[in-house]
């Protein structure tokens, strides 16, 4: 998953490998197409390598993330611009460590901090190119029945909203306990509200917990759970 390439006088790198990475708050999404990164010219130390890559919000490039390499040894970079053919490469990252496998995490206020599961093997003299990381926002879940109260031969309504500073889309549930009664889907013209349908229920109450499961850049969240009373209807 991972390339590595000698490194020389001028470096220039295509970013961007293929398929999906999973991180510790969601997925780590990887560029389409390559982005050429043109570096400066610049050698590692003897018996080090380096760690390249790109960090991503789902909107453009973004300066100022912390990304941090741990393993035999550790180093960190803040993600900048760098030169590149036709203008700066913004959220770009190099890191100089010794060889070896190393955990990456990348982080900066107002986002997830992210965790590749998946090992950078970095050898000596030569440059890792690492995915291209999406960091999500967080998120907040609320849920509200439309009504508190309904009969057992009606089907409850749940009202599920999730803010996000990205654009919420994705998968949202409603449970009871560890059982799922009801599931939307938010689509990104919902601006983050959908209505939820629940199955005709038997008398009794129940405390529903709606879940949002998050996307490349929402992060997953939970609502606190709501009352529903369920009676038996008027004869």
């Amino acid at each position: 998953m991972f390339r590595t390439r000698s490194a020389a006088v001028l470096v220039s790198i295509a970013l961007g490998t293929v398929g999906m990475l999973t991180t510790g708050g969601g997925s780590a999404a990887v560029q389409d197409e390559p982005t050429v990164v043109n570096l400066p010219a610049v050698e590692p130390e003897p018996g080090n390598g380096f760690i390249v890559g790109v960090v991503r919000d789902g909107e453009r490039d973004i300066d100022d993330v912390l990304v941090q390499a741990v393993g035999p040894d550790s180093g960190a970079d803040l993600t900048y611009a760098s030169p590149r053919d036709g203008g700066p490469q913004h959220g770009f990252y190099r890191i100089e460590v010794p060889a070896g496998r190393y955990r990456l995490t990348f982080e900066r206020s107002g986002y997830v901090t992210e965790k590749l599961t998946a090992k950078v093997r970095v050898v000596d003299g030569e440059t890792t190119e690492a995915p291209t990381v999406t960091l999500a926002r967080p998120s907040k879940c609320t849920a509200k029945p439309k009504d508190n109260k309904v009969t057992t031969a009606e089907r409850a309504k749940v009202v599920v909203v999730v803010t996000s500073k990205a654009t919420p889309t994705g998968a949202v549930t409603v449970k009871v306990g560890r059982k799922v009664v009801g599931t939307g889907k938010l689509r990104k013209a919902d601006d983050g509200t959908v209505t939820v349908t629940l199955p005709k229920l038997g008398k009794g109450t129940y405390q529903l917990v709606a879940g949002y499961a998050g996307s490349e850049t929402a992060a997953a969240a939970k609502a606190s759970a709501v009352k529903l009373t369920v009676t038996k209807p008027r004869k």
